[in-house]
């Protein structure tokens, strides 16, 4: 039995295997420290990480971004020199555009691979292309203006030579009719059939004339035949004029002054031979325009590929970045939630554990030291309020002892006074038996 109550003592002295609050509190120290340093480790990384981004958009991303705005731009500029290309007025113009298109071509190749260096070997190709179809329309256009040129010379040769064919058939005519008065009736008759001739030459010739600045008037206006209909119809006009010129020239003499046009005259109709150089012209220039579009399609799509990959490439880098910053903004306000969550579960449970037990002492000692020795103080969680409250507990119990011990003494006290007082009355009742005694005996 004595070795249970010094077992139960030595436990109640240890604390009843309860937990110091100092060692609890070390514990909560110790977490918070090790989930602040898993924080900060956590921040001090992601921190890092931003700088490393940052240092990698400034180094690489950047100069990317920058080398594909400067293709971008290369690439419209290349565009614009590929419009001058189509609409070039002349094989000079052309080959100025040319030279640096050439440039800028080799310069896009240069600085790129796989399908972009295949869209921009495409496009020049294409756009030298167009600058031959140019020159062979400009070469086709070349040689109409020379046939026109002699066109022009072919008419004003035959035009000074029927005018003066025109003249002496007048003065002839003039001749015939001042010689009728005087002419006798066979050579009046002569003079009417070599009038009617010499009249059906003269308006043959102004007929052949006419006809011949209608054609010319058609060669003129070649230049406004601008699609293959057009052509169709003035080659049918000219053709028409043709067969009109020649029937007229089979109504003229083949001899004398006349001899001459038949050769001038095939010479001008040959020239018909332009209208098929011009619709030569419109399919070069129709060529050039298919090979111009088609570089500036490819031209347009890599134009915006390489905008949209700069975009792309740039807008990664910023949200990389950004995600970072974001994940260290969570984890900065996860911390600070934590820390919250911490300091509330603290309060919460230091309410319990630490200040209940407190205030509950302090109402129990005032309890006690007003003579309350019926208080008692619910176990506590750490050793150092359970320390109190055995502290508590053995104040109460030894007060309650005092209170015995001095209810006893004053029992006894009671007792031995009411000894006392039975003593004298006793005392007093055999006096008082002893004087009636002697009373009685006297």
């Amino acid at each position: 039995m004595t070795e249970v109550r010094t077992a139960k003592a030595l436990k109640e002295k240890r604390g009843g295997g309860k937990v110091r609050l100092s060692s609890a509190a070390a514990v909560v120290a110790v977490l918070i420290a090790a989930a602040l340093a898993v924080v900060s480790v956590t921040m001090g990384s992601k921190l890092i990480s931003i700088q490393d981004l940052a240092e990698y958009t400034r180094s690489s991303v950047i100069p990317q971004v920058v080398k594909q705005q400067q293709s971008a731009l290369a690439t419209e500029k290349l565009m614009r020199l590929t419009e001058l290309i189509i609409h070039a007025g002349d094989a000079g113009q052309r080959s100025q555009a040319l030279a640096p298109a050439n440039e800028l071509a080799a310069s896009l190749a240069e600085g790129s691979e796989g399908e972009e260096r295949r869209t921009v070997e495409a496009a020049i190709n294409a756009i030298r292309a167009a600058a031959v179809h140019g020159d062979k329309s400009d070469g086709l256009q070349s040689g109409i203006d020379k046939k026109l040129v002699r066109g022009g010379k072919l008419i004003k040769e035959i035009d000074d030579n029927l005018g003066s064919i025109a003249e002496d058939s007048t003065s002839q005519l003039e001749t015939m009719i001042d010689g009728l008065d005087n002419a006798s009736k066979d050579q009046i008759q002569s003079l009417k059939n070599d009038f009617g001739q010499t009249f059906g030459i003269n308006s043959a010739s102004q007929g052949l004339l006419a006809t011949l600045r209608d054609m010319a008037g058609i060669l003129v206006e070649e230049e406004k035949l601008d699609d293959a209909k057009k052509v169709r119809a003035a080659t049918e006009r000219f053709s028409a004029l043709s067969e009109s010129l020649m029937a007229r020239l089979d109504a003229l003499p083949s001899t004398g002054d006349f001899e001459y046009l038949p050769a001038l005259v095939e010479e001008f109709i040959a020239l018909s031979t332009v209208f098929d150089m011009r619709g030569e012209i419109l399919s070069e220039q129709g060529r050039g325009i298919d090979e111009g579009r088609k570089a500036v399609q490819l031209l347009t799509s890599m134009s915006n590929n390489l905008s949209s990959d700069a975009a792309r490439t740039a807008v990664g880098g910023v949200q990389t970045i950004a995600d970072s910053i974001g994940t260290v903004k969570i984890t900065a306000l996860a911390t600070l939630a934590f820390l919250v969550a911490i300091v509330t579960v603290l309060g919460f449970l230091g309410q319990r554990t630490i200040l209940k037990p407190i205030v509950n002492a302090s109402r129990a000692l005032d309890a006690l030291s007003q003579g309350n020795t019926k208080v008692t103080m619910a176990p506590a969680r750490f050793a150092e309020f359970e320390a109190i409250r055995r502290s508590l507990k053995s104040f109460r119990d030894a007060r309650i002892e005092m209170e015995q011990l001095a209810a006893e003494k004053a029992e006894q006290e009671r007792q031995s006074e009411e000894q006392k007082q039975q003593m004298r009355e006793q005392l007093a009742d055999d006096f008082q038996l002893s004087v009636m005694e002697v009373v009685e005996t006297i």
